[in-house]
């Protein structure tokens, strides 16, 4: 036949059991947090590297575009200096052309 069990008991073991699991879940959570923390670090870490890489690969871009960028726009103001020099000069040997028909002309009568 079994023991009847007192209030008091009952109370004395139900206490060691919440302490028990209390522990063991207490346990349980620092081992997740750390087990969290540890993955945080490391996919801040592989997002640092992904950045810096993007970053890189853009400014190495950037800067071939603007070189080339660079190179045709020298090209494009030689040529356009040149233009405007053969523009003056045009314009020059037709001013001295209309002077010298103007000196030619007789004067109106």
């Amino acid at each position: 036949m079994a023991t009847p069990v007192t209030r008091a008991e009952l109370e004395s073991l139900l206490a060691r059991y919440a302490e028990r699991i209390e522990g063991h879940t207490d346990a349980e959570l620092r081992s997740v947090t750390e087990q969290l923390r540890g993955e945080m670090q490391q996919l801040e870490q592989r997002l640092g590297a992904d950045i810096e890489r993007i970053e890189t690969s853009l400014l190495t871009e950037f800067h071939q575009w603007a070189r080339t960028h660079e190179l045709r726009e020298r090209g494009s103001l030689s040529l356009l200096a040149t233009f405007d020099d053969r523009l003056r000069h045009t314009e020059d040997r037709v001013a001295e052309i209309e002077r010298s028909m103007k000196e030619r002309r007789p004067p109106a009568a």
